[in-house]
């Protein structure tokens, strides 16, 4: 499905799961793989430096691992940016990449907000789906069962096209629709109506033979029911929407898509909307 892939290369404890993710969802050996660090510090780009040529020989070590996978097609990139974000964006449109894989530090509200990840920051900025690795979850096959979290809006469901081109890959689907809702009222007019939606949805995904099932949860905060069930149900991976904020707008208007990404312990899928520029 993908023909260009970018792996962004911290070289942390993430990066070893960064390549399970490429092996278990871009299994074409015809895929172009570009293994991407940036440096942020002047010293650290210094090509005689100590720190520039043991990136360097990591990278190679990567990329001949990628190689010896069965891939034809691996480069690998060393750049120099006071932003790491903003470049990983200039080479997903310079290079013309489809898809993109991160590694996460796992940092908390304030400090991915204030402190700078770089995660936090890409991921609202790329425009092409982006797989995070998160948490300690050590998993092998990334579509080996996916939440689907909707609110059956456009942008939720953008994931669908997605689903139905690695139809033979993916293992299942859980659909998750959570009522959020603090007040004590009767809710069975909204859980019918989701549960009509739900079951077209999951019809849906088996006519394209993906065995798919949907839970419907009342809760006070929808990330969190999210985050619950991606646990208890043993998920893969996460999809997701783009956030859509700014770190201040978003700590100030806080976000379900934003809560997920920043508190989830799972691998999330970002998927940008396609019309978010009309």
């Amino acid at each position: 499905m993908f023909n260009k892939v970018l792996l962004v290369m911290s070289l942390t404890d993430k990066t070893d799961r960064m390549l399970d993710a490429l092996y278990s969802i871009c299994s074409n050996p015809a895929t172009e793989v570009w293994l991407l660090h940036v440096m942020e510090d002047a010293a650290q780009a210094d090509p005689d430096g100590a720190y520039y040529k043991r990136v360097k020989h990591r990278l190679e070590d990567y990329a001949n691992a990628i190689r010896n996978a069965g891939y034809d097609h691996v480069q690998t990139l060393l750049h120099r940016h006071l932003h790491v974000a903003n470049d990983v964006q200039d080479t997903v449109d310079g290079l013309d990449i489809d898809f993109v894989i991160m590694g996460s530090h796992d940092r908390g509200f304030l400090e991915g907000a204030f402190r700078g990840s770089n995660v936090f920051h890409a991921v609202r900025n790329v425009d092409v789906p982006t797989l995070v690795v998160k948490g300690d979850y050590d998993c092998k096959d990334f579509l080996r069962r996916v939440l689907l979290p909707t609110d059956f809006s456009r942008a939720s469901l953008n994931a669908l096209k997605i689903l139905r081109n690695l139809r033979e890959q993916v293992g299942e689907v859980i659909f998750v629709h959570v009522i959020e809702d603090p007040r004590d009222r009767d809710i069975r007019e909204d859980r019918e109506v989701a549960e009509d939606m739900l079951e077209e949805l999951r019809t849906e995904m088996q006519d394209f033979g993906i065995r798919a099932r949907y839970e419907i949860v009342r809760g006070h905060a929808a990330s969190h029911e999210v985050c619950r069930i991606a646990e208890e149900e043993d998920c893969s991976l996460i999809f997701t929407g783009e956030t859509g904020l700014s770190p201040v707008r978003g700590m100030l208007r806080r976000s379900t898509v934003q809560d997920i990404v920043l508190h989830a312990t799972r691998a999330l899928w970002i998927i940008p909307d396609e019309d978010s520029d009309d």
